[in-house]
C-alpha cells in the first residue's frame, strides 16, 4: 500500500508549485520595482536579481557562488573616493549579520556602466533566527548626482557673481527679519566683520541709516512686501566711517501661495553720483550768478557811462562858458570869476579821472601800497583833524573814543587815512545839521577796528548788498554827493581789502543812521 507515500508526494508537489508561485510573483514584484535587488544564500550565492540588474548586465546576470566574488563582477568606492573591499560590500556586510542603510557609492560594473547609487542590505533569517542569506536594494541616483552636482555648480557661479558683485545684495527673511544672504560688497559698506552678518538683521542695519532718511527706507520695505517692487535713497552711516549716499532696489520673493517670504535687497553707491549732482547745482548756481553779475555789470556800464557823460558835459560846459566870456569881456570881475569857475570845474574833472585810475588799479591789483609800521592812532587823530573844520561849518558834531595804548599796523598811511577820511566825509554828507558822528577805535582778535557810527539818513535795506560795488550810479547809493560817479566806497574796500581787512555797512533803513565797521589786522600796541 503506497497511499501514505503518493498523498506525500501530492503534497510535495502542491508545495512546490506554491513555492514557485510565490518566487513567480516576488520575482514579477521586484521586476517592478525602480531600483536594483540582488538576493543571495548565507554563502554570497546570488540566488535572485531583478530586471534592473539584468539590464546593466545586458541581460547575463553573473552566477556569484560565493562572496567574495562580488567583486569580479562590481567594483565600488565610498564617498569619499576611496575603493570598497569586498568584504565591506553591503551584501557580503548584511550575510554576516549587518545592517546596512543609505551607504552612498560609486560603482563600475564589469559591463563598464558607472554611477553612483544608494545601497541598503540586511540579512535574512530563519524561523531560528539563524541567517539565510541577505537582500540588498540599490537605488541609482548617477543623473541625480549630475543634477545636484550642475546645481551646486550654478550656485557656486551665482555666489561667485554675487560676491564680486560692486553693489551689495541682501536677502531679507521677512519672517525673521534677518538676512539669509549678504554679499560681501554688502558687509564691506556696513563695515561689519564677515563672521558677525548671520545675527544681523533689518534692525541692526536700518540702525545705520541716516534719521531723516529712514522713514523713505523702512517706507520702500512695507512698499516691496505690498506691491512686490520700491526703491529709495538714503544716507549709511558705515562703522567708523562717513555716511555715503545708497539707491536700493527692493524685489519681494513669493512662495507658492503668491505671499512674500523673502525681500531681495540691492544697494548701489551713489556718493560720487550725489556729489557730481551737487556740483553741477553748484555749477548752474554759479553760472546763474555770474550771468546775474554781468548782467548787473552790464546794467551798471550803463548807468556810469551815462552818469560820466553827465557828469563831464557839467563841468566842461562849465568851462567853455568860462573861456568864451574871457573872449568877449574886458570886465576885470568877471575875468576873475570866469577863471574862478574854470579853475573849480577842472578840479572836478580831475577828482573824477583821479577816482577813475584809482579803481582801476585797484580791480587791476596795480596799486603801489608803501607799507610801514603806522600808529593808526596818530593816523586816525591827524585825518580828524584835516576834516574837523568841515563838521563844523555844518553844525554836525564829532565824537571819538581810542584806547590808552597806540595801535600799531604795516600798511601805507596815505591810504589809511585816505579810508577813514572817505568814510567821515560821506558821514557828513548824509548827517544832517545838530547831528553826530562818533568814531571808535579798539582792538579785537588780533584786529584794529575802526567803528564809525551816524545818526543820518540810514540806507535802504536792498542798497546795502550793492553798497561797494564799482559803477553804481550815484542815485542808487549814498555815496552819490561825495564822488558822482559812485566810486568812493569801492575805492575804499579795495584799499582795506589790500591791507587784508573787511568793510562793513549797517543800517536799519531810512533815517536810522548807519554804521561802517572797517577792520585790519594789527602788529601789536604799547
Amino acid at each position: 500500500d503506497i497511499t501514505e507515500r503518493k498523498k506525500a508526494e501530492i503534497e510535495r508537489e502542491n508545495l512546490r508549485e506554491s513555492i514557485c508561485v510565490q518566487l513567480a510573483r516576488m520575482q514579477a514584484l521586484m521586476d517592478l520595482l525602480p531600483v536594483r535587488v540582488w538576493i543571495c544564500d548565507a554563502d554570497g550565492r546570488l540566488e535572485m536579481a531583478n530586471k534592473a540588474v539584468d539590464q546593466i548586465y545586458d541581460g547575463n546576470v553573473p552566477s556569484i557562488e560565493k562572496a567574495g566574488e562580488y567583486g569580479l563582477y562590481m567594483t565600488l568606492w565610498s564617498d569619499t573616493g576611496e575603493k570598497i573591499p569586498v568584504e565591506k560590500y553591503p551584501i557580503v556586510r548584511a550575510i554576516n549579520g549587518e545592517t546596512v542603510e543609505n551607504m552612498i557609492v560609486d560603482y563600475k560594473h564589469v559591463s563598464g556602466i558607472m554611477g553612483t547609487e544608494i545601497i541598503s542590505s540586511v540579512p535574512i533569517y530563519d524561523e531560528n533566527g539563524d541567517i539565510t542569506g541577505a537582500v540588498a536594494v540599490a537605488m541609482d541616483v548617477t543623473e541625480l548626482r549630475k543634477t545636484q552636482e550642475a546645481l551646486g555648480e550654478s550656485e557656486e557661479r551665482f555666489r561667485t557673481v554675487l560676491e564680486n558683485s560692486m553693489d551689495g545684495i541682501g536677502l531679507l527673511n521677512i519672517k525673521t527679519g534677518k538676512f539669509d544672504y549678504i554679499n560681501y560688497a554688502n558687509v564691506k559698506a556696513a563695515g561689519f566683520a564677515l563672521g558677525d552678518t548671520e545675527e544681523h538683521g533689518i534692525e541692526e542695519w536700518s540702525a545705520l541709516v541716516h534719521p531723516e532718511d529712514l522713514p523713505g527706507a523702512l517706507q520702500a520695505l512695507e512698499t516691496s512686501k505690498q506691491d512686490g517692487v520700491a526703491e529709495a535713497e538714503f544716507r549709511w552711516g558705515t562703522r567708523g566711517r562717513e555716511c555715503h549716499w545708497f539707491h536700493a532696489c527692493l524685489k519681494s520673493v513669493l512662495n507658492a501661495d503668491g505671499e512674500p517670504t523673502h525681500i531681495v535687497i540691492i544697494s548701489r553707491d551713489i556718493t560720487e553720483r550725489k556729489r557730481m549732482e551737487q556740483e553741477l547745482r553748484e555749477s548752474k548756481k554759479c553760472a546763474h550768478d555770474l550771468i546775474k553779475e554781468l548782467e548787473e555789470a552790464d546794467k551798471n556800464k550803463d548807468k556810469f557811462i551815462s552818469v560820466l557823460s553827465h557828469e563831464l558835459r557839467n563841468p566842461l560846459a562849465a568851462i567853455l562858458a568860462g573861456i568864451q566870456m574871457l573872449d568877449i569881456t574886458q570886465d576885470d570881475d568877471l575875468i576873475a570869476k570866469s577863471k574862478e569857475v574854470i579853475k573849480r570845474q577842472t578840479d572836478k574833472l580831475c577828482r573824477l579821472v583821479d577816482d577813475l585810475l584809482e579803481l582801476t588799479r585797484i580791480t587791476q591789483n596795480k596799486i603801489n601800497l608803501k607799507k610801514r609800521n603806522i600808529n593808526l592812532n596818530e593816523i586816525t587823530k591827524n585825518t580828524i583833524e584835516d576834516i574837523i573844520l568841515k563838521y563844523e561849518d555844518k553844525g554836525v558834531q564829532l565824537e571819538t573814543e581810542f584806547p590808552v595804548e597806540s595801535v600799531y599796523l604795516n600798511a601805507d598811511p596815505l591810504r589809511i587815512a585816505q579810508t577813514i577820511e572817505n568814510i567821515l566825509s560821506n558821514a557828513l554828507t548824509f548827517t544832517q545839521e545838530n547831528g553826530t558822528v562818533r568814531l571808535a577805535l579798539k582792538t579785537e582778535e588780533g584786529h584794529a577796528v575802526i567803528n564809525i557810527e551816524d545818526n543820518g539818513i540810514g540806507i535802504c535795506p536792498e542798497i546795502l548788498p550793492h553798497l561797494f560795488t564799482p559803477f553804481t550810479q550815484a542815485d542808487d547809493t549814498l555815496d552819490r554827493r561825495n564822488s558822482e560817479l559812485g566810486l568812493g566806497l569801492s575805492i575804499v574796500k579795495g584799499i582795506v581789502d589790500l591791507h587784508g581787512g573787511t568793510i562793513n555797512a549797517y543800517s536799519e533803513g531810512l533815517g536810522r543812521g548807519s554804521r561802517f565797521i572797517i577792520r585790519l589786522p594789527i602788529i601789536g600796541h604799547q
